[in-house]
This record gives structure tokens, C-alpha cells and sequence, in this order.
């Protein structure tokens, strides 16, 4: 039970519960929402768009690791169609493989059961989402009570951004429970810290960020043990990458730069106004409500005075060192998602001591998410898009393997995912960037030597350097052109 507060203090908990835990009922209960809220898109293709890409892209890695078994050591593989040899294979490195390795396991069990890949990565990532969900409410709970810890967890994933993308299949789904799971380990003492270091690190990057904050109150020992962990997979896979990358370290920090504010191309003004659309479309007005609690910051409980730091600065962090990839992506803003769950839920602790009690925060929750949904049920939710997955069957069903493809107008890894093809996934302006397109291809891929023509899908215009040419073939709409 809270003490009563001095005159004039701050209207958020200021003790702490370290010994309340939840109810058992609870944890259920989340599961029982995150299959409600997910499962009607298990079957269904991946959607076109960044949603979608991100699933494609896990696919593809998935399919080729099945292909090339032990030979590719783990290494997460890209070629759009698997390879007969790891000598052949161009290899992701720039993430570390927790994420791949859980999708590859989920498709291999998936296709005993003769489930798709789409079915199966999304179970993985809903396992992730209610995982996140499960932490944050052990952590608000011991920190300002059952009540208080059920709200962080609702707004984990009732809040747009988890009902929207609680199955997103990307590596901010798993960074989630990892940065939580370290924090946790690190701040209430229990728990096995190098095994939370360790599977941080093979999860995201940024998932290790609590050894920065955490350190305070973990004590010296379980502090180190955590830093160890975290090393020994960083470590790790940085040695398996490179046993079969050796560019690895360059390659990744190229595109580390390539993703930040220092990238040539970085538009401030094009990254502030695409950041305001994905806050709001993922936290709606609790991006208001949540930052309540840094008014009164020094009166919140210490552990969850260190949880908000912690949470704000990884959000934070994410959004803007890597500000050209957050311009065009808006799962980069999911990162912010425990901030606002735990920050909203602690701005309705005042009213557990109103004599509703702790129904009244559990109540003010329900409501808050309820308005959330109203501009969506007045607007409608529309299905979502399979253009590029549809379109890929037909394509699949009229193409061989053994021809590159490119496609002027571009191609998504949704595409490629379904295809199995060798598509090549970028626009083309004209016929010497077509051409070079196609030579990279076959540089990247092992493709040496495979012939290479023009596609153009069904109602897609031709461009300018293509338009007074006749097509060499046409198949169930396609249209086709020697390069």
C-alpha cells in the first residue's frame, strides 16, 4: 500500500513494491489478447509496403538457410534464390541472427505442418510481443503495483503500435523483450544477467543499451556478469560473420552511416515531418499523457524513475541516430514503445487513491485505448494490400529460375519472397542503369552468366527507353524484353 503523500508533492507513487508480483491470471490473459488481436492475419501473404518487405526479406533468409543447411553456419542469407553453395551466397551481417535463426527454426517446424512461412514468422513475432508484454508488466507491477503494471502491459499491445504491428517480423519485435529483459535483470537483482547480456546481444544492438543505465542499480558483480554475456555474443557472431564475410566490419559500418543523419541524402525537414506521422499513428494522444511523468520525475519510484530514462533515451536513440532509415520506416519509432506503455500507466497511478481504487486505473486504461480505436472503426479498416504477393504467384507460374529479370518499376521483397526468382529489386531509369542493375545482380548472387530480360507486369506502362520496343514474349499479362 502507498503512504499518503506530504503536502505539495508530485501526484505519482513514490515508494516502491519490489515484493507485489502479478497475478497469475495476467500473464494468460495478454496471451489470450495478442491471439485475438493477431491471429486473423496468420494466413494471409505478407502486405505490400514496409510491413510486408520486412517479412519477405525473413522469408527469403529463412528459405535459403533450410536450402544450404550447416554450409552457411547460421549467417542469415539474402540471395533470392537459394544457392547451391555457400561460395555463391551474399550474406546479411548487418544485425545479429537471433531474429533469423527463430524464423528459420519456426518455417522448419512450419513446413512439417505444412504451415506457410507468413503463419509461422508471425507466431514468432506474437510470441515476442506477449514476451515484452509479460516483462513490462513485472516491472511496473514491482514497481507501482498490479494495477499500475496491467496498464503498462495493455498499452504494450492494445495501443496502436502493438495492435498494428505486434506481429511485425523485424528485429524491433525482438529487441523489445531483450532490452526489457536485461533492464530487469540488471535493476530488481533477479534473474540470470549473463544470460540476459548474451541474448540481448544476439538479439539487437540496441537491446544492450541498460548496461549504460542499469549499472547503478545492479551492483558491481551482476553488472559485469551482464557485461560479459553481452560480449560473448557480440564476440560471437562477430568471428561467425566474418569466418565467411570478410568484409563484415565495413560493410556494416558503411551502412551504419548510410542509415544516420550523416548520410548524404538526409532530409531534416522530410525526417521531423515523417517522424510526427508515425508517432501519432503509432501512440495517438499518449504521446501527451506519458511524458506526464518527466514533470514529476523525481518523485516516481527509483526503479521506475531509471525504466522511463532508460526506454526515453533507446527511443530516442533510435529515431535519431538512425534518422534515415526512421524517415521511411516507422517501426524504427517502435523502439519508444515501452517509454509511452510505462509512462502512460504511471500517469493514471494517482488514481488508485481515489476509492475506486485500483479498478480505476485498469478502468482509465480500457478508455484510453478505447479512443484510440474510434478513429479506426469510424474510418473503416481496410484489408490488407496483397497486390505484390498476388502478382508474384502469376509471375512465379509464367518465369523460370534460370533468367534475371528486372522489373523498371521496381520490385519488393514481398515479391521476391513469393517469386523465387531473380528479380532485380530496384527501379531503373533508363537502359545503362538497367544494365548495371543486372551486372550487380550477377556479381551479388553467383548469377554469372544467366541471360537477363526486361519484365513489365500487367497495366504497368512502359518507360520512356523501353516504349518502342515490341515485347519478345507475353505471358498471363507480362510482357517481356531482351535487355
Amino acid at each position: 500500500m502507498l503512504e499518503p503523500r506530504p503536502h505539495g508533492s508530485a501526484h505519482l507513487p513514490t515508494t516502491e513494491s519490489p515484493a507485489e508480483v502479478p497475478p497469475r491470471w495476467a500473464a494468460p490473459l495478454l496471451a489470450l489478447l495478442v491471439v485475438v488481436l493477431h491471429a486473423p492475419a496468420l494466413g494471409t501473404p505478407f502486405p505490400d509496403g514496409p510491413h510486408g518487405n520486412c517479412g519477405g526479406m525473413f522469408g527469403i533468409i529463412a528459405r535459403n538457410a533450410l536450402a544450404l543447411g550447416l554450409e552457411a553456419r547460421g549467417v542469415p542469407v539474402l540471395n533470392p534464390v537459394a544457392p547451391d553453395a555457400a561460395a555463391t551466397a551474399l550474406f546479411y551481417t548487418h544485425h545479429p541472427p537471433g531474429l533469423p535463426w527463430l524464423t528459420t527454426l519456426a518455417q522448419g517446424v512450419g513446413a512439417l505442418t505444412g504451415a506457410a512461412f507468413e503463419t509461422s514468422a508471425r507466431l514468432v513475432a506474437m510470441l515476442l510481443s506477449w514476451w515484452a508484454a509479460v516483462l513490462m508488466l513485472r516491472l511496473a507491477t514491482g514497481t507501482a503495483g498490479r494495477a499500475v503494471g496491467f496498464a503498462a502491459a495493455l498499452f504494450m499491445l492494445a495501443l496502436p503500435a502493438g495492435r498494428h504491428h505486434g506481429a511485425l517480423v523485424n528485429y524491433e519485435t525482438i529487441a523489445l523483450p531483450a532490452l526489457l529483459w536485461l533492464h530487469l535483470c540488471l535493476v530488481t537483482r533477479r534473474g540470470p544477467a549473463f544470460l540476459a547480456g548474451l541474448v540481448a546481444a544476439l538479439c539487437d544492438w540496441i537491446a544492450l543499451f541498460p548496461l549504460v543505465t542499469g549499472g547503478w542499480a545492479a551492483g558491481r558483480q551482476r553488472w559485469v556478469s551482464a557485461v560479459m554475456g553481452g560480449l560473448l555474443g557480440l564476440v560471437a557472431f562477430a568471428l561467425l560473420y566474418r569466418s565467411l564475410a570478410p568484409s563484415t566490419a565495413g560493410a556494416n559500418l558503411g551502412q551504419a552511416l548510410g542509415a544516420s543523419f550523416l548520410a548524404p541524402g538526409f532530409d531534416v525537414t522530410a525526417w521531423r515531418l515523417a517522424l510526427q506521422d508515425h508517432l501519432l499513428g503509432l501512440y495517438g494522444f499518449t504521446l501527451a499523457l506519458a511524458p506526464l511523468c518527466l514533470f514529476t520525475f523525481w518523485s516516481v519510484a527509483p526503479r521506475a524513475a531509471g525504466a522511463l530514462f532508460t526506454f526515453l533515451t533507446v527511443g530516442v536513440l533510435n529515431v535519431t541516430l538512425f534518422a534515415q532509415h526512421a524517415t521511411g520506416h516507422f517501426h524504427f519509432s517502435l523502439l519508444l514503445l515501452p517509454f509511452i506503455a510505462l509512462g502512460s500507466a504511471l500517469a493514471l497511478a494517482p488514481l488508485r487513491r481515489t476509492r475506486a481504487g485500483d479498478p480505476g486505473v485498469v478502468i482509465a486504461t480500457v478508455l484510453v485505448v478505447a479512443l484510440h480505436l474510434l478513429p479506426a472503426l469510424e474510418a473503416g479498416t481496410p484489408p490488407p494490400t496483397t497486390h505484390e504477393a498476388d502478382l508474384a504467384d502469376r509471375f512465379a507460374a509464367v518465369t523460370a529460375t534460370d533468367t534475371i529479370y528486372l522489373r523498371p518499376h521496381g520490385a519488393s521483397f514481398v515479391f521476391l519472397h513469393r517469386a523465387e526468382r531473380h528479380v532485380v529489386p530496384f527501379p531503373s531509369a533508363d537502359r545503362e542503369q538497367a544494365q548495371q542493375r543486372v551486372t550487380r545482380q550477377r556479381e551479388d548472387f553467383g548469377a554469372a552468366g544467366l541471360p537477363a530480360q526486361v519484365v513489365l507486369a500487367p497495366d504497368e506502362t512502359a518507360p520512356a527507353w523501353l516504349v518502342d520496343e515490341a515485347p519478345v514474349r507475353e505471358a498471363d499479362g507480362f510482357r517481356f524484353y531482351t535487355l
